[in-house]
């Protein structure tokens, strides 16, 4: 068939019958051959067949890699701070924050009215440190997925960034695009 002529009906069924599914890519550290700190990551993601703990795969588009701090150990525990991404040529705000021993980076835009969350300030957790807040209008995110548990977009989710540490430096490296549970598994 070329691409001016109509489908036949078998044609159309054939294709209804496969849909296009996105590839799940492995996770950015998944391949390199000094894992560093992700050693253990690794190890239970090759061991799990393609599953991060909790049994999500995640697909992520990459990006050229960003120094978001030269001394990672800089960003102390509760603490923020912004820098900017360029996702499809267009600059975006973005955020990375150190959760119980871990960090997070977000694109700073809130899901309910596209503020950045904070005023500026890289002020991004509430008073009892258990969740991500946008300072407009009170949106609670979860520091560990983005995900909204409560304010005018709960059910929402901020998009994830993948941040890493080389040599002791913060990189973004992508944008975690979507995150499902693995066949088989509880989410």
């Amino acid at each position: 068939m070329d691409r001016w002529s109509s489908p036949t009906k078998s044609e159309g069924a054939a294709r209804m019958a496969k849909p296009s599914v996105p590839r799940m890519e492995p996770p950015h550290w998944a391949d390199r051959p000094n894992p560093g700190e992700d050693g253990a990551r690794r190890a239970a993601y090759t061991q799990s067949g393609g599953t991060l703990s909790g049994g999500t795969l995640f697909e992520t588009v990459e990006i050229d890699p960003i120094r978001v701090l030269a001394d990672a150990r800089r960003l102390g525990e509760a603490q923020g701070l912004r820098f900017m991404v360029v996702l499809d040529g267009i600059e975006r705000d973005a955020f990375a924050v150190r959760y119980r021993g871990t960090t997070y980076g977000f694109l700073n835009c809130c899901r309910h009215q596209s503020l950045p969350l904070d005023f500026g300030d890289a002020h991004f957790f509430d008073d009892a440190y258990d969740a991500l807040v946008c300072c407009h209008h009170g949106a609670r995110y979860r520091p560990e997925t983005g995900d909204c548990i409560d304010g005018p977009c709960a059910g929402g989710r901020l998009t994830r960034l993948v941040l890493e540490e080389r040599e002791g430096a913060l990189w973004c490296t992508g944008v975690r695009v979507a995150d499902r549970p693995a066949s088989g598994a509880t989410a």
